[in-house]
């Protein structure tokens, strides 16, 4: 390991923990700023709702419980709309 290299990554660090909903699939990270028009970052698109997380959680990639595989990784980029790689679609004015 090189000075200064990362080992892991963190994606939710304990300083936000107060700040930080888990759902089935992936974790919300609230904002700390308050917006004229409201969200409810609790409840997501689908109609799930978050749960706070115990506070000084952290996600990263050492407690990670779960690396997806290549197959797996193939298999999400198989179903975006533009997969990773394809030309970024533009509109002409």
């Amino acid at each position: 390991i090189r000075p200064g290299e990362k080992i892991h990554e963190i994606m939710c660090p304990a300083d936000d923990s107060h700040l930080t909903l888990e759902f089935p699939d992936h974790f919300v990270i609230q904002p700390t700023i308050r917006f004229n028009d409201p969200v409810n970052y609790a409840e997501n698109r689908l109609g799930e709702l978050g749960t706070p997380v115990e506070v000084g959680f952290e996600y990263n990639s050492g407690n990670n419980s779960h690396f997806l595989t290549v197959e797996e990784l193939a298999a999400l980029n198989n179903n975006l709309d533009s997969p990773v790689g394809a030309p970024v679609p533009t509109t002409v004015s």
